[in-house]
């Protein structure tokens, strides 16, 4: 887990999580003809762009649940055009590569949760329906954790980029030496240069010393595939990932203990089988047992399709979610010079989410167990999702939290 936690936003304080809060409180109290066009939905705007400096407009005149709509990066996006000018425009491969961390004009800053340049241009709209955002269901502070988290949507999409953009970069300026030149020590210069830029600490230059230029690209985009891999725990590209990511920028803003009763809510009100009572999941995969006696093919593949999504599939378990959640407030009580005050509320939020958790039971239906009987890619999925659990269990252990309990006890 070392880049996910080295590359996460640090912990914020809770200002921007309280004033939206706040903002929704007001959303409340409004009539749901008024909602769509009201000052507090254009102030949730301005409360973004102000912690930010994301360009994020809000729509709810819609009866969506929260979403974002993440801007397209096409040809005309100013993204694209500076990375393009940078590399159209240079002549000094070399130059290219070391000056690959300012080609956006532009930054992504993981420790205040705020971007600038060519990011606070880019336009983006985020989606909060009027019947889910008012009523009695989500609490102000459950809306405001919940929008947190699709803001860390755009905020993680962009960070992505800018490493995207910074790899391209590289290759490009790489490509322009070493297609100019035999000269081996200027080749040695070029790739320690890219080695560095593109933070490949453990990449032997040894293999590359001799390959023309593509094998020596796709060398460089295998390291960095692996050491994402090998670092993260996880594809970064895989959409569980980027929501885990979403939930820790909630969460580390002070949102966390809302967000998972929020997620507890949605979950069960999609009637998610974590929440099933034994008898109900017996009951409900003996059905499925003999609807597959009298469908066809497709009927059965229908129903894999239907049913294979309640037990987590491809993504995190609920309870593997909150459990995330709850490593964040952990992650925090590491943190030795937070108040009393402070602490006493973060082991409050811990016991809360630990109760949510109670009401979880991790269960397989039974077409996942037919799937992964089936399919070793599968089985070695979990098998690794599992071993992934197990190490962050052993880095987020309860030691942290008895200490604090300790601390607070020694205080009084």
């Amino acid at each position: 887990m070392g880049r996910l936690v080295k590359e996460s936003i640090a912990f914020q304080n809770t200002t921007f999580f309280d004033e939206l809060t706040l903002a929704f409180d007001d959303v409340k109290n409004l009539k749901e003809t008024d909602v769509g066009d009201s000052e507090p939905i254009y102030r949730i705007s301005k409360i973004i762009k102000n912690h930010t400096n994301l360009n994020i407009t809000i729509d709810a005149e819609n009866d969506y649940p929260p979403c974002i709509d993440i801007p397209n990066i096409d040809r005309n996006n100013p993204l694209i055009n500076a990375a393009q000018r940078a590399i159209v425009n240079s002549t000094d491969g070399l130059t290219m590569i070391e000056s690959s961390n300012e080609v956006l004009h532009g930054t992504v800053n993981i420790k205040t949760a705020k971007v600038s340049g060519v990011f606070s241009d880019i336009k983006a709209k985020m989606y909060l329906g009027k019947a889910f955002i008012q009523g009695n269901k989500y609490s102000s502070q459950e809306l405001a954790a919940i929008t947190l988290h699709e803001v860390g949507h755009l905020f993680t999409y962009f960070e992505f980029i800018t490493r995207t953009v910074r790899t391209n970069q590289v290759l490009a300026g790489l490509s322009k030496i070493l297609d100019g030149s035999e000269n081996q020590e200027k080749r040695e210069v070029a790739l320690l240069s890219a080695k560095k830029a593109l933070k490949l600490d453990k990449l032997d230059l040894s293999q590359l010393k001799d390959v023309n230029t593509k094998t020596t690209q796709v060398v460089l985009i295998d390291a960095l595939v692996k050491e994402t891999r090998t670092e993260l725990g996880y594809n970064l590209f895989a959409e569980s990932s980027w929501e885990y990511l979403c939930d820790q920028f909630s969460a580390r803003h002070g949102a966390g203990v809302h967000l998972a009763t929020a997620l507890s809510k949605i979950y069960k009100s999609h009637y998610n089988i974590s929440y099933r009572s034994l008898a109900v999941y017996l009951a409900v995969e003996m059905i499925k047992v003999i609807l597959i006696s009298n469908l066809s093919f497709l009927g059965i593949l229908f129903l894999v399709v239907m049913f294979d999504s309640q037990d987590g599939g491809g993504y995190d378990l609920p309870s593997a979610r909150l459990k995330r959640i709850r490593d964040q407030a952990t992650q925090y009580l590491k943190n030795k010079q937070i108040s009393d005050v402070e602490r006493r509320r973060i082991l409050d939020e811990i016991e809360s989410i630990d109760k949510l958790l109670a009401e979880m039971t991790n269960r397989k239906q039974l077409f996942t167990y037919i799937h992964e009987f089936f399919s070793k890619r599968t089985r070695d999925e979990r098998a690794y999702r599992k071993l992934q659990y197990e190490l962050e269990d052993i880095a987020m252990n309860d030691l942290y939290v008895k200490a604090a309990e300790f601390k607070l006890m020694g205080n009084t």
